[in-house]
């Protein structure tokens, strides 16, 4: 799962629960003035999946427009949805999402 703007205690949440089922969060920082504050904000939040800073050439890859923009990526590499902005629902989409990606267990 790619995010741009992914700080939310959300993303830690799936990733705390589905990394030992395969899943991969990396959160992604655009336009930072600061290239240390986005270390800084995951340090401070204890959050332990991936950080991507200055992820202009990432997000141009993958069209991203306005943020928070969220893709699913399936372990084919393909897309298998994305989410622009946020929403009381935008967590549980995701989830219901990942777990139809994720196989029932990791060998």
């Amino acid at each position: 799962m790619l995010g741009w703007l992914c700080g939310q205690p959300w993303c830690r949440a799936l990733h705390d629960k589905y990394a030992d089922r395969g899943l991969t969060v990396v959160g992604i920082s655009l336009h930072e003035k600061d290239v240390e504050a986005p270390a800084r904000y995951f340090k401070e939040k204890h959050y332990s999946y991936l950080g991507l800073v200055q992820g202009e050439a990432a997000g141009r890859a993958y069209g991203v427009g306005p943020i928070p923009h969220i893709f699913v990526i399936g372990p084919d590499g393909i897309v298998a949805d994305q989410i622009v902005g946020s929403g009381p629902k935008l967590a549980e989409r995701i989830e219901k999402k990942v777990l139809e990606l994720l196989p029932a267990t990791r060998n």
